[in-house]
């Protein structure tokens, strides 16, 4: 018997893994074509109001302060600040290797890819993401899913970019303002304004971060928007939070949804 409901589960996953098209933080207007060089994901959406700071820092997340933004990037109107980086359209590929924190029925295997000029080191970056998604509070042992670094990117099944605003737009399968992050089929692309910024509904930038990955691979392994539960309860990790929280509190973990 748990076999064949470990199959089913398994089947399960490999039917619903895989980002949408849709944006995952808001309507956007389709982008041109575009070019062959990578194709990743799709997530948008921005918020002006200010929450308070969401659970503590992952086990496995290392300083933020030397990779975060520069006080001279100043913000938008909405709040939101941007940097202005411009990639080179290369990437770094992080060559570190993090064992699933479980076994479990699904184990998604994925690389860390970050695009040179932006300033942002891959192995940095792979350890804040592998972090994340082997944190017991995140998707790992969510429905049978959980998440191993890998170093060659062609055995991923899944790669998950940091990448420049210009290269975001140029990548994402809709207009994401060169401001949000995107999911599409097997590729999470994240933008390095987010990664290094936040939004206004944030205080925690590691938090923050944590927010955007679990997000963007909940999207992957199949999970759509909600909307906040109550006022004054922890926002779902997939409440378009970098928007607006309604009511509710900035939450950057799966297991603590509505609480």
């Amino acid at each position: 018997m748990a076999m064949l409901l470990g199959l089913v589960l398994l089947g399960l996953s490999s039917i619903m893994r895989g980002c949408s098209s849709k944006p995952a933080e808001d309507q956007a207007v389709p982008a041109p074509a575009q070019p062959p060089s990578a194709t990743p994901s799709a997530t948008p959406s921005p918020s002006a109001t200010p929450g308070p700071s969401a659970s503590p820092t992952p086990s496995a997340s290392p300083s933020v302060s030397a990779s975060s933004g520069s006080d001279d990037d100043q913000p938008d109107a909405q709040g939101m600040k941007h940097t202005g980086l411009t990639g080179k359209g290369t990437w770094q590929t992080a060559t570190l290797e993090v064992a699933p924190a479980k076994k479990t029925v699904a184990v998604h295997r994925y690389a860390v890819k970050v695009e040179d000029g932006t300033k942002l080191k891959a192995n940095d970056v792979a350890r804040q993401v592998s972090g994340v998604l082997n944190d017991p509070r995140g998707w790992t042992g969510h429905q049978g899913h959980s998440f191993q670094l890998v170093k060659d990117a062609s055995t991923a099944e899944f790669t998950i970019f940091l990448a420049s605003p210009g290269r975001t737009q140029k990548m994402c399968p809709l207009d994401v303002k060169m401001t949000w992050s995107c999911c599409s089929g097997n590729n999470v692309l994240l933008n390095t304004d987010r990664w290094l910024y936040m939004t206004p509904t944030y205080t925690d930038l590691t938090a923050y971060r944590a927010y955007m990955v679990n997000h963007e691979v909940g999207h992957f392994i199949g999970k759509d928007h909600v909307g906040c539960p109550a006022k004054g309860r922890n926002a779902p990790v997939m409440m378009q939070q970098s928007k607006r929280i309604d009511g509710c509190k900035p939450n950057p973990w799966p297991t603590t949804d509505g609480k």
